[in-house]
């Protein structure tokens, strides 16, 4: 019986992983984590079998901490939010649960508490809240992106109905003797069942093409971006060689003058040359086209803060729309951010070794963050979009970031493994 008990929860908490996956992830799970949870389950099930009462639910939270600890490398603040939610939603679920079931079928509670049925249901659901919130915080703390909600609350919503409906049938099966009326009861529970879940299929879907149309839309943006970064840097390229043209006019205009003593229009000569030429912003930083051009129209763009840029390397291994992206999306989240703030700086920094490219943009901040994951731009979608597209180039390369404050000072460090990139373009 105990070995049936085991498979039992092996086999549970494996489907529950399979599903958290599917509705929040959409992927399928790797058998690492699962089989990690259901020997979670495994332990689970033998303390609540030694000790049935509270007892036995302050060794399981204790034990889940342990696992949160060890297994996933939460921070103290998140191992506490994470007994804290245990303790709160089991408990409610717990509690509506019995007196639902008591309502409805004249039980008395303590006969509730006394049924098979009841344990199973609450072992489900025991066993799946925690695993959501681990398995959604854990993703978050691996991508260090904004969970998708929508996903979760359309899970959680599925799981909530097909929970009232096993309640509402249990409760008939208890009520009702004829075995004609149980039948239908329950082929409508199934109906009800049927129709919920294409309804939140359809949800679903619906929330999909809106996204995919966002991201469309923000793709689009970049490619607009990165064309108009191209156009300018054409524009100021002509307008050198022009300026490098006229050069040799001038260079003999100034001797003529020097020569005739014309010292005032000489100076008036020379200023005239200086300020066309300064009105050109297209510095050379790394012999990188598309970096260069990105550099300088942000420098345009926002005179009032002093930029600081030190490049060694032309990133030749990354392509013209990563680097595009990447960089637009790292100098404009420092520039919002450094525009807010007293000292207005942003140091822009690619350094590249034998093994490594390392980027990193510091800029300055208003005030610092408590959580440095969480944005002051969270009602721009755009921005989040931005974040998401920065992560993914991330992911794409293997490469990790570190994100620091300090005395009002933002870092974003990048590193990205010279073999990866090269991996990827191959």
């Amino acid at each position: 019986m105990i070995i049936l008990n085991f498979i039992y929860c092996f086999v549970e908490l494996n489907t529950l992983f399979i599903l958290c996956n599917i509705f929040i992830d959409k992927k399928y799970g790797d058998l690492i984590n699962g089989f990690t949870i259901s020997l979670f389950s495994i332990i689970n099930f033998l303390i609540t079998q030694i000790y049935p009462n509270t007892l036995g639910t302050i060794f399981l939270v204790l034990f889940a901490t342990i696992m949160c600890f060890i297994l996933f490398q939460y921070k103290i603040k998140e191992i506490i939010f994470l007994s804290f939610i245990f303790f709160i939603v089991v408990g409610i679920i717990s509690t509506i649960t019995i007196n639902i079931i008591s309502l409805t079928s004249g039980l008395s509670s303590h006969e509730l508490l006394n049924n098979s049925l009841i344990y199973l249901f609450g072992g489900i659901f025991n066993k799946l809240i925690p695993l959501v919130l681990v398995f959604s915080i854990r993703k978050y703390r691996k991508n260090n992106e904004i969970i998708e909600i929508q996903n979760i609350i359309i899970f959680f919503s599925l799981i909530i109905f097909l929970f009232i409906i096993i309640v509402a049938q249990y409760s008939l099966v208890l009520t009702i003797r004829d075995e004609k009326s149980r039948i239908l009861s329950l082929l409508i529970s199934l109906l009800l069942i049927i129709i919920f879940t294409i309804i939140v299929v359809i949800l679903s879907k619906y929330n999909n093409l809106q996204k995919n149309s966002l991201t469309s839309q923000y793709n689009n943006n970049i490619l607009a971006l990165y064309k108009d970064y191209e156009i300018n840097l054409i524009r100021n390229r002509e307008e050198l060689i022009m300026i490098k043209h006229d050069l040799k006019h001038h260079d003999q205009l100034f001797k003529t003058l020097i020569l005739e003593k014309h010292y005032d229009k000489a100076i008036s000569s020379i200023n005239q040359l200086i300020e066309k030429t300064n009105s050109i912003s297209s510095t050379v930083f790394s012999n990188n086209i598309v970096l260069d051009s990105i550099i300088n129209n942000f420098i345009t763009e926002y005179l009032n803060i002093k930029f600081t840029i030190n490049i060694n390397t032309s990133l030749s291994l990354l392509d013209e729309l990563d680097t595009c992206i990447l960089f637009s999306n790292l100098l404009s989240n420092a520039a919002h951010s450094a525009l807010k703030s007293d000292k207005k700086i942003i140091e822009l920094i690619v350094l590249e070794n034998e093994n490594f490219y390392v980027i990193e943009v510091i800029n300055s901040m208003e005030f610092e963050f408590i959580d440095i994951n969480i944005t002051s731009k969270r009602k721009n979608s755009n921005h989040g979009y931005g974040l998401k597209n920065i992560y993914s180039i991330i992911h794409k390369f293997k490469g990790n970031y570190h994100i620091d404050q300090t005395n009002h000072l933002f870092s974003f460090k990048i590193l990205f493994p010279k073999g990866s990139i090269q991996n990827e373009k191959n």
